[in-house]
């Protein structure tokens, strides 16, 4: 006799999904995973199953159900289970959307967009709802109809007291409008910052960038590491290439050159993407052959004027950004490892 226990939104849902609600998983495709967590996607369907015998998606949940009652645009959690194979949690896809995250990557910000994250993120303060996994990848997209929806809720609770005072701007709030960094402005994240009522905007804007470069830092192994395994988030496998994932559908439009540590190369672009420095980056490699296919065009920021900017948290002001030559770099200690930098031709 079956021990899973499933939990539906409602009835209907019980009657529109499969019994059991599993079997979704035949011909579905994986689009991301990681040691313990896997999310498929079937037919309209999201599916993540957790391998851990410890957790449950019932938080994640019940805060989507929550936030549906407040009026706030979240994906449809459809039911979770805890089951002998791990525990899932089926959610419905929303036609057209992707992330801003993603979305950004292919357009650049403009007004009119910036307008409308505005008026999403003034809803979402108002909501009495904290997310603690505040950045752009957990926010949907869809520019047909200018709609926003959250996605990835098991970090949402209920505001705390003083971060409810109308005179605050939530550090939420904060963090989702900081992550548009590379995309516009300082001066604009602080004017913006300053629209939510932040009374210190370039202080916290500076604290902000600093904590976050101690961040990366701190976990640049490991995500290098997931860059050469090809964790679905930063790259893929493709024949005997590795490409990074903003490029996996274009990357062979671009010209294989040969490189002497083509690894080193590929470490490094990935590297200054993290920090949204301006480079040629690097879109594939062939690890055996060592070679490199890079992108034409200088990425990382909105114009060659924002480079000072973009130096800044890494402390690598010591250039005037009228030059190309970034080859000098002061406080890089993660970048010993990647000596191949200076000959990777990635800032000609």
């Amino acid at each position: 006799m079956s021990k899973d226990k499933w939990i539906f939104d409602s009835r209907e849902v019980e009657n529109e999904l499969p019994h059991p609600p599993q079997r979704l998983l035949d011909g579905a495709v994986m689009v991301k995973h990681n040691p313990v967590r896997e999310v498929f996607f079937h037919n309209g369907y999201f599916i993540k199953r957790d391998s851990r015998k410890n957790h449950t998606f019932a938080k994640e949940f019940a805060a989507a159900q929550k936030l549906r009652r407040r009026k706030i645009a979240v994906v449809e959690h459809l039911a979770h289970g805890k089951c002998e194979d791990g525990n899932y949690l089926i959610t419905r896809g929303v036609n057209s959307a992707v992330t801003v995250e993603d979305h950004l990557f292919e357009h650049p910000v403009s007004e009119k967009f910036t307008a409308e994250l505005i008026d999403f993120l003034r809803q979402w303060k108002r909501s009495g709802f904290f997310h603690t996994d505040a950045h752009l990848g957990n926010i949907l997209y869809v520019p047909e109809k200018s709609e926003f929806t959250l996605v990835d809720v098991r970090g949402v609770r209920r505001k705390l007291l003083w971060e409810s005072l109308p005179f605050c701007c939530p550090a939420d709030v904060m963090r989702f409008i900081f992550n548009l960094r590379g995309h516009v402005t300082f001066a604009k994240i602080e004017e913006l910052f300053s629209m939510f009522n932040c009374r210190h905007p370039r202080h916290i804007l500076q604290e902000m960038l600093k904590a976050e470069s101690a961040r990366l830092l701190k976990e640049w192994d490991k995500r290098k590491r997931q860059l050469f395994n090809a964790y679905p988030k930063f790259s893929c496998q493709n024949g005997k290439s590795l490409v990074a994932a903003q490029y996996k559908d274009n990357y062979t439009m671009f010209p294989a050159e040969d490189s002497e540590n083509a690894g080193a190369e590929f470490a490094a672009s990935f590297f200054l993407t993290l920090f949204q420095i301006p480079h040629r980056r690097v879109c594939a490699v062939d690890l055996e052959k060592n070679q490199v296919r890079r992108a034409p065009e200088l990425q990382g920021t909105p114009g060659t004027e924002n480079i000072h900017e973009a130096a800044m948290p890494l402390d690598m002001c010591g250039l005037s950004h009228e030059t190309s030559d970034w080859r000098c770099f002061r406080g890089m200690a993660a970048l010993n490892d990647l000596n191949n930098i200076i000959r990777a031709r990635m800032f000609q």
